[in-house]
């Protein structure tokens, strides 16, 4: 049996520690990268969302003017999500640099 961090992850490679946020089209986690243990901000969005391509095209672009002011995009992509004893479901997720003293 897999622990409760285990059971909460994105992509098998982020452990979901909390939820922080939600939109119209998403739901926002704060997630540890299960390697180096950095923590980020996850962006998951629902399935019927159909703004995901283009938020990511927006977010590449910011994120290729390398501001320390502007949140970046880390990665971005389609997998498996588990969260809170909910089944494992395919989903879209963006990963983005964890802003710890203010909101996306």
């Amino acid at each position: 049996m897999e622990s409760s961090l285990e059971e909460n992850t994105i992509n098998n490679k982020y452990n979901i520690l909390r939820y922080k946020s939600h939109g119209a089209t998403s739901k926002v986690y704060l997630v540890e990268d299960k390697n180096d243990k950095k923590q980020y901000a996850a962006k998951v969005f629902k399935e019927d969302s159909s703004t995901f391509k283009d938020e990511i095209k927006i977010m590449e672009k910011i994120s290729a003017l390398k501001n320390p002011f502007i949140i970046n995009l880390i990665e971005s992509g389609e997998g498996p999500i588990k969260k809170f004893s909910k089944p494992k479901k395919i989903k879209k997720y963006v990963i983005l640099e964890y802003a710890s003293k203010g909101t996306i």
